[in-house]
């Protein structure tokens, strides 16, 4: 019966994985190609498959097993998209559903990796860094189109100004910072939003209050946590700020080389 339950290492090394896949190198673009055509959704999966195979290759060191795995995700996150381009659900709703779908299959994934020599994580260091970016791309990216998929349900139209995108990302990050640093940082937690509330009082965007809440209690939510998981390792509030920033402006150049690349290859394609 054991061999069937997923260890939390592997559920961590595919979901890190599917997150780099599903959001960070989902840019603009790719998003726009995947809902075009099939060529673009095999794109988008092609994606997913090479952050999965480097993330499960570098810590399993098992070309076959990574390569199986890879290809398991590449095949299950190609037929999941497709389905949710073609069917008629909220886009909302399809955003979860979706979402939910991706993660039995990582479950899943997990479970099989069990018939395989698969050593555990024993670096902390690591360990701690593999839950912080989850922490991370999960505030950052899977929050906001969560929110935007609330926005499309309720037929509000998106703020149009990317320096407010930049704000709102900074804002989640030093709340998460402070939620996991506790104690004093607390009183901190409020001065954070201030900036959004003030645009959206400037602006007369009432709407966006329900955004703020929401981001801050999702983005308190998940500090706390990642500070009980690495309890009895912490991070020091210079690493976890450091870090945080380090790979949020990673996680923008990696996206914006994606584009350029994507773009360069149509360009010279036409």
């Amino acid at each position: 019966m054991n061999n069937f339950l997923p260890k939390v290492d592997i559920i961590i090394i595919l979901l890190i994985g599917h997150l780099f896949g599903d959001f960070i190198f989902q840019t603009d673009i790719v998003f726009k190609l995947k809902l075009k055509s099939k060529k673009g959704l095999f794109l988008h999966s092609s994606i997913v498959f090479l952050t999965t195979f480097l993330f499960i290759y570098i810590f399993s060191k098992k070309l076959f097993f990574s390569l199986l795995i890879s290809i398991l995700t590449f095949i299950s996150h190609f037929f999941i998209d497709l389905s949710k381009n073609k069917n008629n659900f909220d886009k909302g709703i399809n955003f979860v559903l979706d979402q939910l779908l991706h993660f039995f299959v990582i479950l899943f994934l997990s479970s099989i990796s069990n018939f395989f020599v698969v050593e555990s994580i024993k670096n902390i260091s690591v360990f701690k860094i593999l839950f912080l970016l989850v922490g991370l791309i999960f505030i950052l990216y899977f929050l906001k189109y969560l929110i935007r998929s609330l926005y499309e349900i309720l037929k509000i139209k998106l703020v149009k100004d990317k320096y407010y995108y930049y704000m709102e990302d900074v804002e989640k990050i030093f709340l998460f910072i402070f939620s996991y640093m506790h104690g004093y940082f607390f009183l901190l937690l409020p001065f954070c939003i201030i900036p959004r509330i003030i645009y959206t009082i400037k602006n007369g965007n009432e709407y966006l209050y329900y955004d703020i809440l929401i981001s801050f209690l999702v983005s308190s939510f998940c500090g706390i946590f990642l500070r009980k998981v690495t309890l009895l390792y912490p991070f020091s509030f210079f690493e976890i700020f450091l870090l945080s920033f380090l790979f949020y402006i990673l996680f923008k150049i990696f996206g914006f080389l994606l584009d350029k690349v994507i773009l360069l290859f149509l360009k010279n394609k036409n």
